[in-house]
């Protein structure tokens, strides 16, 4: 598998930016294109579909109009036919993802509501109305209603947001922006990889691997916070590895916090590497950013639940070992089986470690800190999404080594090798293509259950 040439276009030093930015317009080209099954591969304006992304968007409406996280008031305009939660949902019975604590014991909407549409009430005029179970021993959610979901991303997109307030553009408006989350996380990335490689065709070529043959370019596509953070990741760690500013790091980390809290243990290594250089004020430089950014978290968790320490969800513990091997080879959640391109990165770990230690170490030990909290979560598997949504800040990290492998010695002495390879990068792609252009085919399904 040689890569001097992509598609009779040589990459070199000079054209490797425009290469770069058809590759960007690739990853946007899902956009332009219909997920639902209704409307296959008919061209429109992006839309959520399912899982948590309506929930997400109520939360980005309500802040952008209301100025506030209460969520009430926005379900019901829902109910009522409005567009807080998307087209799809305007005008349905959608349960509200919200929690409430009840004499200190945290409390979910489905457990005081029913979940099935057709056991809702309706009003005079038709509209669906949450209806209380009849088995439940807690009381109804009060006036105000508070996402179990973490409201940062819905704070951190508000200032992009806000000018398509009470319009019906908020929602592609948002779903674009995590598709330019994605092109941010790929050019990045390439400026943290970069070192490993002499050559501008191998470091394209990785670099359109790893995000089109990962499910990085389907997340491009949906309202989730994973492809945010994965953005924060590989842009904290291309800022304190190539750019040598612990500052800018901790922002990128501290923007993480702020979506999800968990995201905080990738500053654990960056840390420990200044505090191993007895660079204090690098050290502080990351970890100031973080700790302000857990205080906001905090305060607003006073504000919503009344306690400081009192989160959206609670913490589920789970079976390591189990949610390990359900990451990695879990038929409908395993990223092993979604993106086989990982296998090259395995493959070339003990070279890229050998070279690059210091990179190599950071990198891994933020991948084993984040992956293995994970892994420890009762509900490893993220719900109703595709593939392995819970990893997917630390994909990019996981994939660091292509370019050392496109550019060994070893990947251009032996010809099996490369074929093999190929084999691996095209069935990823592949995978890549379907579960970006198809988003509602796949969803808690295999790409390759389309083919049955």
């Amino acid at each position: 598998m040689k890569l001097p040439r992509i598609f009779g276009w040589r990459i070199t030093e000079s054209n490797f930016p425009y290469a770069i930015v058809a590759l960007s317009l690739l990853l946007l080209a899902p956009l332009c294109v219909s997920r639902s099954v209704k409307k296959p591969f008919s061209f429109g304006l992006p839309r959520v579909l399912s899982g948590d992304e309506p929930h997400y968007l109520v939360i980005i409406n309500s802040l952008i109009s209301d100025g506030d996280f209460d969520l009430a008031n926005n379900y019901r305009g829902v109910h009522l036919g409005g567009p807080q939660a998307g087209q799809i949902f305007s005008g349905q019975p959608l349960d509200h993802h919200v929690n409430w604590y009840e004499n200190g014991r945290l409390v979910k909407w489905w457990q005081v509501y029913e979940l099935e549409p057709e056991k809702w009430y309706r009003d005079s005029e038709g509209h669906p109305e949450p209806t209380l179970r009849l088995d439940t021993e807690y009381q109804p959610a009060g006036e105000k209603e508070y996402s179990q979901h973490p409201v940062g991303l819905a704070f951190l997109l508000a200032p992009f947001l806000v000018v398509f307030r009470n319009t019906s553009l908020v929602e592609p408006a948002a779903i674009f922006c995590s598709g330019l989350a994605t092109v941010g996380g790929c050019w990045a990335w390439c400026w943290l990889v970069k070192p490993y490689t002499k050559s501008p065709a191998c470091l394209f070529a990785a670099a359109a691997v790893a995000y089109l043959g990962s499910p990085l370019w389907h997340y491009g596509q949906n309202l989730y916070s994973e492809s945010f953070l994965a953005f924060f990741c590989v842009a904290a760690f291309a800022a304190a590895l190539r750019g040598e500013n612990f500052f800018i790091a901790g922002l990128f980390i501290g923007a993480g916090v702020l979506v999800k809290t968990p995201f905080g243990l990738i500053a654990l290594p960056l840390v420990g590497d200044a505090l191993r250089r007895r660079d204090v004020r690098q050290a502080l430089g990351i970890a100031v950013p973080v700790i302000l950014a857990g205080c906001l978290v905090m305060y607003w968790n006073r504000q919503m639940y009344g306690d400081w320490l009192r989160s959206p969800q609670e913490w589920e513990p789970g079976s390591p070992l189990e949610g390990l091997f359900g990451l990695a080879f879990s038929w409908q959640h395993g990223i092993v089986l979604s993106s086989p391109v990982l296998a090259l990165s395995v493959l070339a770990f003990p070279g890229w470690l050998l070279s690059h230690r210091r990179d190599a170490i950071l990198m891994a030990l933020a991948v084993l800190l984040y992956g293995g909290l994970m892994a420890s979560w009762g509900q490893w598997w993220g719900g109703t999404c595709y593939s392995a949504r819970l990893i997917l800040p630390i994909v990019p990290l996981l994939l660091a080594p292509l370019p050392y492998l496109f550019d060994s010695q070893a990947w251009r002495a032996h010809r099996l090798l490369q074929a093999a390879g190929a084999l691996v990068v095209i069935v990823s792609v592949a995978f890549g293509a379907i579960s970006a252009f198809g988003c509602d085919y796949v969803w808690v399904r295999h790409p390759i259950e389309l083919f049955w």
